[in-house]
């Protein structure tokens, strides 16, 4: 599949017409968009990512669609989350400590590997009592990646809601304040936050 036609799939299945994708031709003209999705012309990466994100299309999603081997460790990764999150729901630190070890023998490239490792950390770390001694600097590094994400779709934002405990009350506001900026005018969050 190529990516005008990857773009042309999620555009209708949005229901949105060219110029409702592109902003009104705010992020590249409808005319040329048009040619992008026949193929006729390239998208620069920058105009790509601007469209992915002004439509709520997760990057991951969008390019793991694009090359089927991504596609598999893109689940791969997914299924991980998914492992952590009822782990952590279930308040299983062990459970945590055996996801590390399969992330650790995965055959995910290094970079997600070093990603995927980090999250189990975070997920161990907000699992800690009060009587534990915190990681500062683990956490000051997840508010970061949290606070810097370009959109919240669903997974981010239950991603903000599982470490908002991190936060202080003023970071915590901020970040509900865009939550809310980014749907107040959708319809549906639950199609663009997917």
């Amino acid at each position: 599949m190529t990516i005008g036609e990857l773009l042309k799939e999620y555009r209708i299945t949005q229901g949105k017409n060219q110029k409702e994708f592109t902003d009104s031709g705010m992020i590249v003209s409808q005319s040329y968009y048009s040619k992008v999705e026949k193929n006729i012309h390239r998208i620069t990466a920058d105009s790509l990512i601007e469209l992915l994100h002004y439509n709520n299309i997760p990057l991951d999603e969008f390019f793991g669609r694009i090359n089927q081997n991504d596609k598999i460790q893109h689940q791969q990764v997914k299924d991980f989350n998914n492992m952590l999150v009822d782990a952590y729901y279930d308040s299983d630190v062990n459970k945590i400590k055996q996801i590390k070890e399969l992330v650790i023998q995965s055959n995910l490239p290094d970079k997600d590997k070093k990603e995927e490792l980090f999250w189990v950390d975070a997920w161990l770390e907000v699992l800690k009592g009060p009587k534990d001694t915190p990681n500062t600097e683990l956490r000051e590094k997840v508010k970061d990646k949290i606070f810097n994400l370009p959109n919240f779709n669903k997974s981010n934002v239950a991603l903000f809601c599982n470490f908002m405990q991190f936060y202080d009350l003023d970071s915590n506001k901020i970040i509900g304040r865009r939550i809310v900026e980014q749907y107040i005018n959708s319809k549906d969050i639950t199609r663009g936050a997917s």
